[in-house]
Order: structure tokens, then sequence, then C-alpha cells
């Protein structure tokens, strides 16, 4: 466990940013933060009800996290609590999901994370 951040971009299905967010967490296994990061931008999401007509797509480096949020009977128990709000995310009416990229497509994620580090309170914007 080591101290981190998490950050992220919210884009619509033609690549236009519709929010970011950057959050300290503290000390947390990568995993949990990782699947806290995807977490925080389907809440985002969920709070905003006038998006319900756009293509909504979240995308995130970690292999693991998305695997679990697809096949939902392998995820780790003590994660369950945090799907809850993705699998809400999921099931909203309109175009919605979750994608995998390699790490070199989520560079301005992995920058709002780093830049986590140095806030004392979570940032989120929203560009619409």
């Amino acid at each position: 466990m080591i101290l981190l951040n998490i950050g992220g971009l919210l884009r619509n299905n033609c690549g236009f940013v519709l929010a970011l967010f950057s959050i300290p967490l503290g000390v947390l296994d990568s995993n949990v933060a990782e699947v806290m990061a995807i977490k925080e931008a389907c809440r985002m999401v969920n709070e905003k009800l006038d998006l319900s007509s756009y293509g909504i797509i979240v995308e995130s480096d970690s292999l693991n996290a998305v695997s679990w949020i697809r096949r939902p009977f392998e995820r780790p128990w003590r994660l369950l609590s945090h799907f809850q709000e993705i699998d809400l995310f999921l099931s909203t009416n309109g175009n919605r999901s979750i994608a995998h990229i390699k790490r070199e497509g989520n560079c301005d994620a992995d920058k709002l994370a780093k830049e986590g580090v140095l806030r004392s309170v979570p940032l989120s914007i929203w560009n619409l």
C-alpha cells in the first residue's frame, strides 16, 4: 500500500471532454484506487441528470478494474461496495460504457492523478 491519488476525464462518444477530476486518497492498494477512479467518474455522470442523452465512455488503464466491471462474479469481495455506483451508471438510460485503454493513451488522467498529491481537497470541473 502506498499514498495514492486518482484523476480522470469524462468524455463523450466523440472524444469531447465533459469533466475532469483530481482527488487525493491517502494510503490504499492500487487496485482499490483504480476502481475508485472509475467510481468517481460514474458518480459525476450520475449526478448530472442532463447527461442522459450523451454517449459517455469512461476510460481506464487498469485491466483488472475494467475486467471486474465486465465480469461481476470475478470481483474481489472487499471491493463490492465500490461497484454499486458503477453498476448504477451502466444500468442508467443512455449509451454508457467503460473501456480499457493503454497507459500511453491515458496520460491526461495520469497527470491529473499525480497532481492530486498537491491537493488538500478534491477537484472536479465540468466543461458543459
